[in-house]
């Protein structure tokens, strides 16, 4: 499961969420699992181990394009008309734009440090959820430059992968995208945008905020054998930095090889 960000017990009452909590523990040892983890916008009804570094961005859409652009504080309204301004344009479709979409999302996250998937995963996601999976792509001239997948489901959009290419930061591409994103939400009638997961004050929290996206607190919960520590996954940690700075300075090429093995492998 490449992509969850919050999903939870499913019970019709607090004692049978127990009862799913007992059986999963029991499922952990007789597996031998180091953790099994459960990531829910609440609590669960037991306490558990839990993490509370993940926030989960939402948009409200209601209000509908115009208005939220309104709302937008001035500066930001300014870069967003600047980045029009750099020549850049943008369009959403299909699976018709996997190639160049998977192109980009490769090459950011091999900058970012991180193993991506292999294209053939999101090919299996088009041919299940047909069109209920929109890429939105941004272009200089006929260059795409910047790209975002997100899922359409009964009103909520979730914007699941995204990406800018380095050189067309500064010309502030992620903007266009981000709008031309929220605007297609927006006239396709959905209600609700979750620009993803991001770490609770970071950076990625404050430029989500930009458009008038409220954190909901995300509790990732762990129910692991006696004595075992709970995981941490923080690419900031000395474990981590050494691999990622390696992966970075590999060639693309290399990593869409090598990357989609690793990538199953983290959560």
């Amino acid at each position: 499961m490449p992509f969850v960000n919050f999903g939870g017990v499913v019970a019709a009452s607090p004692a049978v969420e127990l009862e799913l909590l007992a059986a999963a523990e029991a499922l952990v040892a007789r597996k031998g699992l180091k953790y099994l983890e459960i990531r829910s916008t609440r609590p669960t009804a037991r306490e558990l181990p839990t993490s509370t570094r993940k926030v989960s961005m939402t948009i409200d859409l209601t209000p509908g394009a115009d208005a939220l652009f309104a709302a937008f504080k001035t500066g930001h309204r300014q870069e967003i008309r600047r980045a029009y301004k750099h020549g850049l344009s943008a369009r959403t479709g299909g699976v018709e734009m996997l190639d160049d979409f998977h192109a980009i999302l490769a090459t950011c996250w091999r900058d970012l440090g991180t193993p991506f998937y292999r294209k053939s995963y999101f090919r299996m996601l088009f041919a299940e959820f047909g069109d209920a999976i929109r890429i939105t792509m941004v272009f200089s001239g006929d260059t795409p430059v910047a790209a975002e997948m997100s899922a359409f489901h009964d009103g909520v959009v979730e914007g699941m992968w995204l990406g800018t290419l380095a050189e067309y930061r500064r010309q502030m591409a992620g903007y266009v995208l981000y709008w031309e994103a929220i605007k297609y939400a927006c006239e396709n009638g959905h209600a609700r945008y979750h620009l993803g997961r991001s770490t609770a004050d970071s950076n990625a929290e404050t430029f989500k905020k930009k458009w008038n996206a409220s954190a909901t607190q995300l509790y990732w919960q762990y129910i692991m054998p006696p004595g075992q520590e709970m995981p941490s996954l923080n690419p900031d940690s000395p474990k981590y930095r050494m691999a990622i700075d390696l992966w970075r300075r590999l060639p693309v090429a290399v990593t869409r090889l090598v990357g989609p093995s690793l990538a199953r492998g983290i959560p």
